[in-house]
């Protein structure tokens, strides 16, 4: 039976806190053969250091995945539109993709979301070579535009595969590396940006579109419930395993965008004993 061959994620130092907990449940609940994450140059050294005693674990530097002339033409490309802000989060996505494809072209690979905690057992493997696909139901134009631009297709389905994890075989990866234009894809996507939005690519949509269009009997859409707010638990109780043990009866993962633990579990305290000053206050 076909498994994942590689988790693959991206991660910043700001984003460890979550990670450094999500990888735990990443180990019990998902099979897998061996997990690649590609961090911030300045970053690998502190995150190979918290993360050192997972085995199966492999940290790589940003700039040993999207090469120098193609980052410098993706701050270019987002300086020209006004938006240089966001050269992190579209690095991410282009690194996602690049790993996914430098792969054996048999290998399916599993994008995840760093700030993402699954919370039972996933199956991403299909029958008769499907892959099982989580979705979501946002709606973002911007990055049916591109899809258009860069790949000639529309939107392919309601629903959104913007669902923070994504099963994907290799070979279908550099399929569309291929198809958006090879050594000059990232050039390509850069290029077609305009200034209208920021956010205009996603590597989630497209890759699902894309594998619509192409190899619909690959795509096996599944609708369990998950959630992108496990921050809203997590300020409830101040502490991410009890927001966990509290939300793994009712979703199969849940995303903690955003938060810093240490800050916000800080900040929990202090507002409690704020609460119970003035409570005393009125006794």
């Amino acid at each position: 039976m076909k498994k994942i061959s590689t988790i693959i994620s991206t991660l910043t130092i700001n984003d460890l806190d979550v990670f450094s907990v999500g990888i735990e449940y990443i180990f019990k609940y998902i099979e897998f053969q061996n997990i690649t994450i590609s961090v911030p140059d300045r970053d690998v050294d502190a995150i190979a250091k918290e993360l050192a005693n997972y085995n199966r674990l492999k940290i790589v530097a940003d700039s040993s995945v999207i090469n120098e002339n193609q980052r410098n033409e993706i701050k270019s490309q987002l300086d020209n539109c006004g938006f240089p802000q966001m050269y992190g989060w579209y690095l991410q996505q282009f690194i996602k993709i690049k790993l996914v494809a430098d792969l054996h072209e048999d290998a399916i690979a599993l994008i995840w979301d760093s700030d993402t905690i699954p919370l039972r057992p996933l199956n991403f493997i299909g029958n008769n070579n499907s892959l099982n696909y989580f979705v979501g139901y946002e709606y973002h134009e911007p990055y049916f535009i591109m899809l258009n631009k860069i790949l000639g297709i529309k939107k392919k389905t309601p629903h959104s595969f913007v669902a923070q994890c994504f099963p994907v075989q290799s070979i279908d990866a550099k399929n569309l590396i291929k198809k958006i234009g090879g050594d000059k894809w990232i050039f390509n996507i850069m290029n077609s940006l305009d200034s209208d939005s920021l956010n205009q690519f996603s590597e989630y949509e497209t890759l699902g579109n894309y594998l619509l269009e192409y190899h619909p009997e690959k795509v096996n859409l599944s609708f369990s419930a998950w959630s992108r707010n496990g921050n809203i638990y997590f300020y409830i109780f101040g502490d991410l395993k009890k927001a966990i043990k509290k939300l793994e009866y009712k979703y199969s993962f849940v995303a903690f965008e955003k938060i810093n633990i240490t800050r916000m579990s800080w900040m929990i305290s202090k507002f409690k004993k704020l609460f119970i000053y003035i409570k005393n206050l009125f006794i």
